[in-house]
């Protein structure tokens, strides 16, 4: 079978962070290659995530077993336009440039099958999922110890999708507004955010297939290129978020900035934090500039907050990296809705699009 080098190379990326590099066991370094007359399909899995490409094409019928991780390093060592593989009774032969590369022949029958029962389904435009994901997976938590905490929860519940994730001290929420006429709440892991958000980006503003049941699979086509992706979810139970939204709050203050000009000044103030605890001090005053200060053993910092402050003066004490996480992840106008020093604080775009975003300020007595 001949195939073309660059075409085979680009789809076979898309695989490799679902390959065991360690080779722990060889089923999950290989992907599973189907052709026929009409199609070159490439599976591979990790156990926890499941991925399929399919591109149209006429081929010779067939179905292997293949050293991905291998297979992948040599075609991107290599230089010519187009590769073949021949199959004998021991081998697999990858025939590329002047080079003849064997691997030994696996069985097939070995390769895991993934459970196919979807209780329900929509379609949501690739973007919309896209920019929600990216807005909301810096809250998730890096404590293992909470395996619930450490993903992005998909709520669908009212007409509205509600992506979340919180490690407790934090919250974001990013709200997509359709026609979803079911109640689902699942929870999807870093490792399967990150690798969705990146096959998400070669979707463009086109719909994906969203399914969701025991595991969750998400169908869409870019060109001639079809993918299905599965991810199992993670087992426990969300934080009730929706109480906490639900609470009335009274807001004594605001602050109105541009979240890109804050980031560049907390970026350039977080020089001289301390290191170990990120501490910032945000100083607010009605009718004078605001302050953002930092210091460390042997050096200290101060600049000015361009924003418009409403509310009595404050002194708030913010952990740096949480603001640092959060302002990369939007863009524009936002608002600070502040209660006191020691309560969290709401951060809203000001263009409504559903992004809700929750931080705990540090109490100076802790």
């Amino acid at each position: 079978m001949q195939f073309n080098r660059q075409v085979f190379l680009n789809i076979l990326a898309n695989h490799q962070s679902n390959l065991d590099k360690k080779a722990i066991n060889p089923i999950f370094s290989s992907i599973k290659l189907i052709t026929n007359d009409k199609e070159l399909k490439i599976i591979s899995t990790d156990g926890q995530r499941y991925l399929e490409q399919t591109m149209e094409g006429s081929f010779e019928n067939s179905s292997l077993f293949i050293n991905g991780i291998t297979l992948y390093e040599i075609l991107k060592k290599s230089k010519s336009e187009s590769f073949m593989i021949k199959e004998t009774f021991e081998f697999y032969k990858i025939l590329i440039d002047n080079a003849e590369f064997k691997f030994s022949k696996q069985i097939t029958s070995e390769f895991p099958e993934w459970p196919n029962e979807y209780e329900n389904n929509c379609k949501i435009k690739a973007d919309i999922l896209l920019e929600g994901l990216k807005t909301v997976k810096w809250a998730a938590s890096l404590e293992e110890a909470r395996p619930s905490l450490t993903g992005v929860c998909f709520d669908f519940c009212n007409n509205v999708l509600n992506l979340c994730s919180t490690d407790s001290l934090r919250l974001a929420i990013f709200k997509i507004f359709d026609n979803y006429f079911y109640t689902k709440k699942i929870i999807l892991g870093k490792k399967s955010i990150t690798e969705l958000i990146k096959l998400l980006e070669d979707f463009g503003s086109t719909e994906i297939n969203f399914y969701v049941g025991t595991s969750v699979k998400i169908i869409g086509k870019t060109n001639n290129l079809k993918t299905t992706w599965k991810s199992l979810c993670i087992n426990g139970n969300f934080p009730n978020y929706e109480k906490l939204l639900s609470d009335k709050k009274i807001f004594n203050a605001s602050f109105v900035c541009n979240a890109q000009e804050i980031l560049e000044i907390i970026t350039r103030i977080m020089v001289v934090s301390n290191q170990h605890q990120h501490t910032l001090i945000l100083k607010f005053k009605e009718k004078e500039n605001s302050k953002i200060s930092a210091e460390n053993a042997i050096s200290e910092g101060e600049d000015i907050l361009v924003g418009e402050y409403t509310g009595k003066t404050l002194k708030i004490l913010f952990d740096g990296k949480f603001l640092e996480e959060m302002l990369n992840n939007i863009d524009g106008k936002i608002i600070f809705e502040i209660t006191d020093p020691f309560s969290p604080i709401n951060i809203k775009k000001i263009e409504n699009n559903g992004s809700l975003f929750i931080l705990a300020p540090i109490r100076p007595d802790l």
